[in-house]
């Protein structure tokens, strides 16, 4: 999904009303749990969803790194907001934001090589379900 430009102003100036108060609370253990939820939690987590399927394993694993992430945490977050004693619910929600921006700082930034690695990886393993050609109805008579 794209954004258009008015989107993408929304979005921006979203991020500067609400990242630089997260930021502000960040600590060394909330940002453990962040690293440790992309690193470990939702790899492993992308991985247990794709057994049974013919995935190859560098696609799980690149899945791992690209899969689901941002946005989601932030809205997962506001969704409890209201059930949580106000502490709990800031703190939950510095998490979530803390965790949108690394994430897209972190995923932003590997996004590129990422692409070009998995293509050169996948390119060189022969005939697999990655390399298979997809063909839409109109093409089957």
């Amino acid at each position: 999904m794209r954004l258009d430009a008015d989107q993408q102003g929304s979005v921006f100036l979203l991020g500067v009303a609400v990242v630089p108060d997260a930021i502000a609370h960040l600590t060394l253990p909330m940002l453990g749990l962040i690293l440790a939820s992309l690193f470990v939690v939702r790899p492993v987590a992308i991985w247990l969803s794709l057994i049974g399927t013919d995935a190859q394993p560098i696609t799980k694993f690149f899945f791992g790194w690209f899969g689901p992430r941002g946005l989601a945490t932030a809205l997962f977050a506001l969704l409890i907001l209201e059930n949580l004693p106000h502490a709990l619910g800031q703190d939950i929600l510095h998490l979530a934001i803390n965790a949108v921006w690394i994430s897209a700082i972190l995923h932003g930034i590997t996004a590129a090589p990422g692409a070009r690695w998995y293509a050169a990886k996948i390119s060189q393993m022969g005939p697999c379900p990655e390399t298979r050609q997809e063909t839409s109805k109109k093409d089957i008579p």
